[in-house]
């Protein structure tokens, strides 16, 4: 066992006794430190009798870890935690009763009792399961207290087996070159859920922020004294100099990880236990032993007098925060004639002008982003615009911290291949807040992912992989096509206050905004989401193509002679978004006896596949039905090759060649 051996432990447990142990600490931290042990305590017992779904964690013999640290929080401080987040939550909020009522189920919880023992929030903390998966949200808030002048910090715990997450290093990194005020707590119990410190954790723990040039500060819970004084002076610095800093507390979980799956030696465990400042103040001080046992009672009396449950309803739960109603269709004005990426910059602008915050690779002057979509705003906006290391995960963690505040913040991923990297963020935390916190006030962030190929960019950069993004609970996915001013649907969609994934193709950037002279009839919703509906003349269509982004550009710039060559009338409705696919303006209309549906990817389990079968669910009529996508293979670099393996309108056209009798 690492810096701490057996011998050691009992030559501290003979040194340590009861009345230093009180003189080290105040009264309100030990009074504290109780609270947590009787909390958790109760909370073991009460799921023995399998009154608590799911499992716990305890915190059992770290408990003075955030009693002491609460001593010198003030009430602008952020505290993030992981899954062993009891004590943490209690040390923040106080709110023992609010943390028990939901790990109960209750309703009445902190969490209404959907989160239960992981997922916690309240004003000042949150907490969730995934290793590592809050630490650069912490990072965004605490950059945001910064930028606006808060004295708030930002105090982030992970044990340390979370130093073997890539997310660590990446939040480590992020917080060191943005100077954010945010202190990394590692409290380290030397186990991995099982596994010992020295199998799972490679090298020196205090080298690794040393490596991101991150003061480090180091204690341990049997040395109280010190502890007090260490955890003091790193929140100081960290409250001071607005810089990042790292806390290393050695310490000991006494009890098992979770439930009751512990297989550590016995003589270990009760080595520690005979260690443990807590336990010990209890055996040789009677006032504190009942000091203890009072609390105790108290929180099961209270777990008593709660036994009848009062569960949270399904009707007031499952609640859409997604656009799934749209204002009828209305004739759009004329595009204003930029490129697109012009517009998208316009946007941008207007966002940073009215408070919002972008984010995201070489997005800075003089470079602009790769695509030059953020030209020029950081020289009129320098605080509102930061360039972010080669970290998507922590970049998009970062903008969820900061929208979580309340600011509009738009992240760039620099190739939509790349948002890979930033899935746990996406699924483990922007999806999940509104409805396992209870976050109502909405996080209005955009992460904005450059897609497609026909630029000759080869496998890793040219993928269309939206199907992969489709579907997550709680994000509204949109398509950005040079046939509508993508300002629109940004707009709106920073009004909804929704975690939003806007997929802009990139061959569409230098082409100019759809110019109509009055030759094709256009409808869309007010809002710029839902539905664009385009067609040469006011009938009911004979062909009805469903697509999207670029894709449907190139349709609707052959839309008259597809029809002059055909002898058909047909229709293109260009989604705005791809999720919630807005199936009840598809509804609404007399589709084509030939539907189309064209996606930029590749077929198996996409969006075509998902059209299809809400379509045959639900359409008043029969249709033909057919499927246009990519072809199932890496995207080559290759031009000739490139073109034959991506979705495009030949492909188009050879459906159309191949059902035109079933048509007429």
């Amino acid at each position: 066992m690492a810096e701490l051996n057996l011998i050691q432990a009992e030559e501290k447990a003979r040194q340590l006794f009861a009345a230093e142990i009180a003189g080290h600490l105040g009264e309100s931290v030990i009074e504290l430190g109780f609270r947590i042990r009787a909390v958790e305590m109760a909370l073991l017992a009460e799921f023995q009798k399998g009154k608590i779904a799911g499992t716990i964690h305890t915190c059992i013999g770290q408990e003075l870890s955030p009693a002491i640290i609460s001593e010198y929080l003030n009430k602008h401080d952020f505290l993030t935690s992981n899954h062993r987040c009891h004590g943490h939550f209690i040390a923040k909020t106080k709110n023992w009763k609010g943390l028990v009522l939901e790990i109960l189920g209750s309703r009445h919880g902190v969490c209404r009792g959907v989160g239960s023992s992981q997922h916690l929030y309240a004003e000042g903390f949150l907490s969730n399961g995934p290793q590592g998966s809050l630490l650069p949200v912490g990072t965004g808030i605490s950059n945001w207290m910064k930028s606006n002048n808060s004295d708030g910090i930002a105090i982030s715990f992970i044990g340390e087996g979370t130093l073997g997450e890539g997310i660590t290093h990446e939040a480590m990194n992020m917080a060191a070159v943005t100077r954010s005020p945010q202190l990394f707590v590692c409290e380290n119990n030397y186990y991995s859920q099982s596994t010992k410190q020295s199998e799972s954790v490679s090298g020196e723990i205090l080298k690794k922020p040393a490596a991101f040039g991150i003061r480090h500060f180091s204690c341990n819970i049997w040395e109280l004294e010190q502890m007090d004084l260490t955890i003091k002076e790193a929140l100081d610095y960290v409250r001071e100099t607005k810089l990042p800093g790292f806390l290393l507390i050695q310490c000991y979980r006494i009890m098992a990880h979770s439930k009751g799956d512990d297989d550590r030696e016995l003589l270990e465990i009760e080595t520690f236990s005979a260690l443990d400042p807590l336990s010990q103040l209890m055996k040789s001080s009677p006032p504190h032993k009942r000091q203890y046992e009072e609390i105790l009672g108290e929180v099961k009396e209270f777990i008593e007098q709660h036994s009848t449950i009062e569960n949270l309803q399904l009707s007031e739960y499952a609640i859409s925060i997604l656009p799934t109603k749209f204002e009828s269709l209305v004739h759009p004005s004329s595009n204003s004639k930029i490129r697109t990426v012009e517009a998208i910059r316009n946007s941008l602008e207007s966002v940073t002008e009215e408070g919002g915050f972008l984010i995201g690779e070489d997005i800075c002057d003089p470079y602009g982003g790769a695509f030059k979509a953020t030209r020029g705003i950081s020289s009129k906006f320098p605080d509102s615009v930061l360039n972010s290391p080669i970290s998507e995960a922590a970049l998009v963690g970062f903008a969820i911290g900061r929208a979580l505040m309340g600011q509009d913040v738009i992240a760039e991923i620099m190739f939509g291949d790349f948002i890979t990297y930033a899935f746990d963020q996406i699924v483990s935390n922007a999806s999940k807040f509104y409805h396992v916190y209870g976050i109502h006030s909405g996080i209005p962030l955009i992460i904005r992912v450059p897609s497609g190929g026909h630029r000759g960019y080869g496998p890793t950069h040219s993928q269309s992989i939206e199907k992969h993004l489709l579907g997550i609970d709680n994000i509204l996915v949109l398509a950005i096509s040079s046939l509508a001013d993508p300002g629109i649907q940004y707009k709106s969609a920073l009004k909804l206050k929704v975690p939003t994934i806007a997929i802009e193709n990139k061959i569409g950037y230098s082409r100019m905004l759809f110019q109509n002279g009055n030759s094709l009839v256009f409808e869309r919703s007010s809002d710029g989401l839902g539905v664009l509906v385009i067609k040469s003349r006011i009938c009911l269509p004979q062909i009805s193509i469903i697509t999207y982004g670029e894709l449907a550009r190139d349709v609707v710039d052959q839309l008259v002679a597809l029809e002059a060559e055909f002898g058909v009338n047909i229709e293109v409705l260009c989604l705005l978004q791809l999720h919630p696919i807005p199936l009840e303006l598809l509804l609404q209309r007399d589709l084509g006896a030939l539907t189309i549906v064209a996606e930029e990817g590749s077929q198996a389990f996409g969006l075509g596949a998902e059209i299809g079968s809400l379509l045959l669910e639900r359409s008043r009529n029969p249709v033909i039905f057919r499927r246009v996508s990519a072809e199932p293979f890496p995207i080559a670099s290759n031009r000739s090759l490139e073109e034959q393996l991506l979705a495009n309108i030949s492909k188009i056209v050879n459906v159309i060649k191949a059902e035109i009798r079933n048509v007429k």
